[in-house]
């Protein structure tokens, strides 16, 4: 073995010392698509994938906020309804290229109705 293997692998051996290797969370959990055989490089290819993914729903989320705001100030059922379909149609657009972990829910529109009579001044 050469040097950086020798490195690798006492690196390895003082972290299970140190309990850095525990996984008793995941005692007893199978392991998704452990007999399929993967190509060189997928492990990178995941792991862009969800890194993108994320990055999308933190932007996505960041839009959401705007378009939330614009939701509030409308003055009528009308500017409402067609704010909320406006950022449904980009939630849906932003879900289709997320990871399913990232994937974000839909505005109800009844529940931001009943959101928006409460914040209006009375009368």
């Amino acid at each position: 073995m050469d040097l950086v293997g020798l490195l690798v692998e006492r690196a390895i051996t003082e972290a299970m010392e140190r309990g850095e290797f525990e996984t008793s969370s995941l005692h007893g959990r199978p392991l998704a698509d452990l007999d399929e055989q993967r190509r060189p490089g997928w492990w990178a290819e995941q792991f862009v994938a969800r890194e993108r993914s994320r990055l999308l729903r933190e932007d996505t989320d960041a839009e959401l906020a705007v378009s939330r705001a614009r939701m509030w100030q409308t003055t009528s059922l009308d500017q409402l309804r067609a704010a909320v379909t406006s950022a449904n149609k980009s939630i849906v657009a932003a879900n289709a290229r997320l990871e399913p972990a990232d994937r974000l829910p839909l505005i109800d529109y009844h529940d931001a109705v009943a959101r928006w009579r409460r914040a209006r001044p009375a009368g």
